[in-house]
């Protein structure tokens, strides 16, 4: 399983912790009302997608779609992360979640109650065979602003009013495509967390949500003069989301839990040349739990356009010192096709 960048991604200037403890690297700060605040970078809001099989679209709806992500991405202006969790379901887990979705039946329990049961052994069949998968598609959108606007700390309604238009103008554009978005309240954002750090823990013990059933205590002090009180998630979010049984160790994170879980981080640091469409499904149908994470970042024109021309100066420079060298010069010589077409986009 790998950790994702949301989840694990270290930051220049947050301040992380040196010591082996998961929990000073951790760059949450709080999460509060539905914002996600990280530590040195400030709130965002997490987005949950549904998802499309591009595989049984029709072509034309598939250059739709594609069209769709060409739209989504012209409109960010500002940094956007993607993140794909594929998860690998134990059947008893999911009829946890089964048994969720009953509890909320108000009419028709009955038959509801006897499809469910069929329903039930039919999944208990093919999971002898198959394991059963669930994937979840999230987009972390972050606040942001001017350059001389942070050393200003943001008021709440400059917060809200920012990442409401950018939930709205993002659902919007992936409407198009069929998909439907979905903001994450707080106690959605703390499992995410919570899973990511503790899968094992939490098909054990699952997080009270907002939604969960309450229970009412009713206590009567032993004297009259007693004072009783009560506190609920009052406690650093870090201690709820991180157990203290992880360990860091040189080459991945050790849980040393109910069983012993080691999560490992791969960083992607290079694209081919050419990329496929669903270039990711082979990667999403591996048969254990897995986090993709993306980060897009738009370039700023000037600085891009600067760059890109320091870069075809070098490779010019390059490909004349190893004209000798055929697959070398080759491999130069699409670097610069690539450079060209770019600085015609630019245009």
């Amino acid at each position: 399983m790998a950790r994702s960048g949301f989840l694990g991604r270290l930051l220049p200037g947050a301040g992380l912790g040196k010591g082996e403890d998961v929990r000073s690297h951790l760059l949450i700060e709080r999460i509060d009302n539905g914002y996600l605040h990280i530590r040195g970078h400030g709130p965002r809001i997490v987005l949950e997608a549904t998802g499309v099989n591009f595989e049984l679209k029709s072509h034309f709806e598939q250059l739709g779609l594609l069209e769709v992500m060409a739209e989504l991405l012209q409109y960010l202006h500002d940094p956007v992360q993607i993140l794909v969790r594929s998860r690998v379901y134990e059947p008893d887990e999911y009829f946890e979640t089964l048994d969720a979705w009953r509890r909320g039946w108000s009419d028709k329990r009955e038959q509801r109650e006897r499809r469910l049961e069929e329903y039930k052994q039919k999944i208990r069949v093919i999971s002898r065979d198959k394991q059963i998968k669930d994937r979840r598609f999230y987009l972390v959108v972050p606040f942001t602003r001017a350059p001389l606007d942070r050393l200003r700390e943001p008021s709440p309604d400059e917060v809200s009013t920012q990442l409401n238009a950018k939930e709205k103008q993002i659902a919007r554009i992936l409407q198009r495509g069929g998909i439907k978005l979905r903001r994450l309240r707080s106690a959605e954002i703390e499992e995410l967390f919570y899973y990511a750090y503790d899968p094992i823990m939490a098909r054990i013990q699952k997080m009270r949500s907002g939604a969960a059933p309450a229970t009412t205590i009713e206590v009567t002090p032993l004297k009259p003069d007693d004072v009783i009180s009560f506190s609920r998630r009052t406690d650093d979010v870090r201690e709820m989301l991180v157990p203290s049984v992880l360990e860091v160790g040189p080459l991945h994170i050790h849980c040393q839990n109910r069983d012993d879980t080691f999560v490992r981080t791969l960083y992607l640091q290079d694209y081919p040349r050419e990329v496929t469409p669903n270039w990711l499904r082979d990667v999403l149908s591996l048969d254990y739990n897995l986090d993709v994470s993306m980060h897009i970042t738009p370039l700023d024109p000037h600085r891009a356009r600067t760059k890109l021309d320091a870069n075809e100066r070098e490779l010019a420079g390059t490909l004349a010192a190893v004209s000798d060298d055929a697959p070398t010069a080759r491999d130069i010589q699409e670097r610069l096709e690539d450079i060209s077409h770019i600085k015609e986009e630019f245009r």
